[in-house]
């Protein structure tokens, strides 16, 4: 699709300045494990009010095939991750189209008091490099109007990710493949909010890979059948 074009180079462009960025500080933050790694850039702000930008990065090894990695990310209220989203707290978490290529998702993230919560509206679709096996899942803001059934104060901020999903190593035992994930982000928390509080919503986002990490070292977790629709939508 055309539209997707235009947010395909808004998730390219992220990710080469990130690489390149030499005048925003990069903040190294704790391996999460042994082949990880979670990087922070954040711009120096001018003044106390400025609005509340961030970027960051987190890439590791997964004890999965690149299609499975991509059919558990893209299934943004799977069992698994809306207990997650329950168990964190925040007031809401929907996708309102899907095609099993593309969809529109919302979610409400909890922030706190004062502060209003911050609301993220975001189109999600995915494609393969066929010369290298790799997968790559964006997610990029949009500015789709959501009826979430009753009235709540939030702000609209952003976001914009590009995870890459690349085959690593070679075929195990088992006959499966390793993958190494890159995953970076964008966040606009939305007009101002305190520094710790921005690098705590960031490194949160972060923790994706750390996640995907342990749920697929215990399968039962996944849900199975939609795991199966999403791998034969990606093998057609």
């Amino acid at each position: 699709l055309e539209e997707h074009v235009h947010l395909r180079q808004k998730c390219e462009t992220l990710v080469s300045e990130f690489d390149r960025a030499v005048d925003t500080p990069i903040i190294k933050l704790k391996k999460p494990s042994h082949s990880g790694e979670i990087s922070i850039r954040m711009p120096e702000r001018k003044s106390y009010c400025q609005r509340s930008i961030a970027t960051g990065r987190c890439a590791d090894i997964i004890d999965a095939p690149p299609e499975e990695i991509l059919a558990y990310l893209y299934d943004f209220c799977s069992r698994d991750r809306m207990r997650i989203h329950k168990e964190e707290g925040h007031p809401a978490r929907l996708t309102l189209s899907d095609d099993g290529r593309q969809s529109l998702l919302a979610t409400i993230k909890s922030v706190s008091w004062p502060l209003h919560n911050r609301e993220f509206v975001t189109r999600t679709f995915w494609w393969k490099d066929e010369d290298s096996g790799t997968y790559y899942l964006a997610n990029v803001s949009v500015g789709d109007v959501i009826d979430y059934g009753l009235s709540m104060k939030t702000v609209r901020a952003s976001t914009i990710t590009l995870t890459k999903i690349e085959p690593f190593g070679e075929v195990g035992e088992d006959g499966k493949r390793h993958s190494r994930i890159e995953y970076t982000q964008f966040l606009d928390g939305g007009g101002f909010l305190p520094e710790w509080l921005v690098n705590s919503i960031v490194s949160n986002s972060l923790n994706v890979v750390q996640s995907m990490r342990l749920v697929f070292r215990k399968d039962e977790d996944i849900d199975m059948a939609e795991k199966t629709r999403l791998l034969r939508i990606l093998q057609n």
